[in-house]
């Protein structure tokens, strides 16, 4: 099941992992072992209350897994060196993102990007509380420092020089790599092809490059179509783009998904 509602989901459970992803508007989720997906499927919650709805029908219908992990898709973040945020995560967050006061924040470490690094994401309590109600075992992960792990893992083994975009509902990931380290990441608040753009090419110019000459591939993500408005716009200014389909290779099995949208699923199998 690749999308819609949650009929027929799992026949009494099964072990494994169970990976769940909001975004604010709808649930992703897969259940997998090792690298084979079992079933999968989305479904609209645009709230809270609809989010709960959703995952005590889910785990009613026998969504269960050994481990269970949810992350919150495309949030607001800071990347903070350890060594500097200490026990000011929540200042340093409210520092970079003026006019936060909705949530206390969380914190998620990483010692793959050069030093030890510290993503902050906004807290979301009430919905690991709900979570873990449904799901005792429910524990949260960073998609970010996952997907910024697994980025500078990956063109740092190649060698190659990475702009990712990961796009999804009015929000989109932008990650840059330079074949040996990370160069940016920031959740850009917009979907439009325009605003991207803009907001790529001035990464690029303050640190004197230029779109065509920069020798990046882009590497697209999430809501978008290879040859739709967003790869036409870009293909004006980039020579070198291609899908990205996820860090972790998957065995789909019969499930006929749009690979790209799911890769931010998947990519947190190495948390499970």
């Amino acid at each position: 099941m690749a999308t819609g509602g949650t009929d027929a989901v799992v026949a009494g459970g099964l072990a494994g992992f169970l990976l769940l992803q909001w975004d604010g508007l709808r649930l992703q989720w897969l259940v997998g072992t090792g690298r084979e997906v079992h079933n999968l499927g989305e479904s609209p919650a645009k709230d809270l209350k609809e989010l709960e709805f959703v995952c005590r029908e889910l785990c009613s219908k026998g969504l269960v897994a050994d481990e269970v992990v949810w992350a919150h898709r495309l949030p607001s973040f800071s990347l903070w060196p350890s060594v500097l945020i200490g026990a000011s995560a929540d200042a340093a967050f409210r520092l970079e993102h003026k006019g936060w006061d909705r949530d206390e924040v969380a914190t998620f470490l990483t010692q793959s990007l050069g030093e030890d690094m510290v993503v902050v994401e906004p807290g979301f309590v009430e919905v690991g509380e709900m979570l873990q109600s449904v799901w005792p075992q429910a524990r949260r992960v960073s998609a970010v420092a996952t997907f910024l792990e697994s980025a500078v893992r990956q063109d740092g083994s190649l060698g190659a020089k990475s702009i990712y975009l990961d796009v999804g509902h009015k929000r989109t990931l932008l990650v840059m790599t330079d074949g040996k380290a990370l160069l940016q990441a920031q959740t850009i608040p917009s979907s439009d092809p325009e605003s991207i753009l803009y907001h790529v090419a001035n990464v690029l110019h303050r640190d004197g490059r230029e779109p065509a000459t920069c020798g990046a591939v882009v590497r697209w993500s999430g809501e978008v179509k290879r040859g739709g408005t967003r790869w036409a716009l870009f293909s004006r200014f980039f020579p070198d783009m291609e899908m990205h389909f996820g860090f972790r290779s998957m065995q789909w099995g019969e499930h006929a998904v749009r690979r790209e949208r799911w890769g931010s699923v998947t990519n947190l199998t190495s948390c499970a």
